[in-house]
């Protein structure tokens, strides 16, 4: 049984994934978990989706807004066989670093688009700063999500990201990646004092936290070889991103719980 995420309401911001659906469309959704994402394209959208989600009790959440949820384990059960497309989308929301074989469920999320259909995904970055951090100091901690989430079977770089995508013949259309510093993410790590953080700093996808992708099949044939460099922060954008990650590292330290200027805010104010 897959881990149970969210079964409370609560106030759902669209996945920047959702900003690439077109509305009226047909779209299968992997990994269906609650239905936020499921709920927002038919109600705001209208959209016709089909879902799958491992969790039986997620499923009947998210079926409230689907024309046809499947219970099933994307790497082990049948649900292929019971879904009939074509799709105009596939969206893969944080779902292939769950999966043992994450290109064969590729194949078959390829296999069911229309012509110029689109894949949308979101993945976790690996290296992102907050995990080279970890590892430098001999951990690697998992958690019960994020990054390092303990049901992660694969990691990602955007390298291999890539690589995945383009042996199934698909191209990225468009990015729009999710940043953030390793002191904001779930591992709490701090570029304060470190020797080499003016370095770690402007690494390429530092601060991506996680890549948002729009995927085409490319008319190039089953493997192509795109090139993507990566997100290198400039060196102002890079000062002010150390200075700030001091002014949380002092705070924490000085028993704050956040920020070194909530304590200035706090005597100014009293």
């Amino acid at each position: 049984m897959g881990k149970i995420y969210g079964l409370t309401e609560e106030a759902y911001t669209p996945s920047p994934l959702l900003q690439w659906v077109t509305p009226g469309s047909r779209v299968l959704e992997l990994g269906a978990a609650m239905g936020y994402m499921t709920r927002y394209m038919k109600e705001e959208l209208d959209c016709r989706v089909t879902g799958v989600e491992i969790s039986a009790e997620m499923a009947r959440h998210a079926a409230l807004y689907a024309e046809q949820m499947v219970v099933g384990n994307l790497d082990t059960d049948p649900w292929f066989e019971t879904i009939e497309g074509p799709f105009d989308y596939v969206v893969m929301g944080d779902v292939l670093e769950h999966l043992r074989n994450p290109r064969k469920t590729l194949e078959k999320a390829v296999s069911l688009l229309k012509p110029g259909g689109f894949i949308l995904s979101s993945v976790p970055n690996i290296s992102h700063n907050a995990v080279v951090m970890s590892l430098l100091k001999g951990e690697f901690p998992y958690q019960s999500f994020g990054l390092l989430d303990d049901t992660h079977v694969h990691f990602f770089t955007r390298k291999s990201m890539f690589e995945l995508f383009n042996s199934c013949g698909l191209l990225s259309v468009a990015e729009e990646s999710n940043l953030m510093r390793p002191d904001a993410t779930e591992l709490k790590q701090y570029y304060a004092f470190r020797f080499l953080a003016a370095f770690m700093v402007r690494r390429p996808d530092a601060h991506v936290y996680q890549f948002i992708n729009k995927w085409q099949l490319s008319d190039g044939g089953p493997v192509v070889h795109q090139k993507s460099e990566g997100i290198r922060l400039g060196w102002g954008s890079a000062i002010r991103a150390l200075m700030d990650d001091m002014n949380e590292y002092l705070g924490v330290k000085l028993g704050t719980g956040g920020s070194l200027t909530k304590i200035f805010r706090k005597k100014v104010s009293e």
